[in-house]
């Protein structure tokens, strides 16, 4: 997945955005996701399926800290 980045003001620079799927031997329901945004990757936890994996990254788009800090 390729995304667009403004750095420092200057033009538009395209980085890869690296999708990291965590694995905890069982799935994870509660977790939400979280970023790493100087490298470019979420890290999405497993989820039992779609749709909860869905709800919880509407939740942690809408969640001002998105896991960064």
């Amino acid at each position: 997945m390729r995304v667009c980045a403004r750095a420092c003001g200057s033009k538009s620079v395209t980085h890869e955005l690296g999708l990291v799927f965590v694995q905890g031997g069982s799935t994870r329901d509660g977790a939400l996701p979280s970023a790493a945004t100087c490298s470019f990757e979420m890290h999405i936890p497993v989820y039992s399926s779609k749709a909860v994996m869905l709800r919880r990254l509407l939740t942690a788009i809408e969640t001002e800290d998105f896991g960064t800090s």
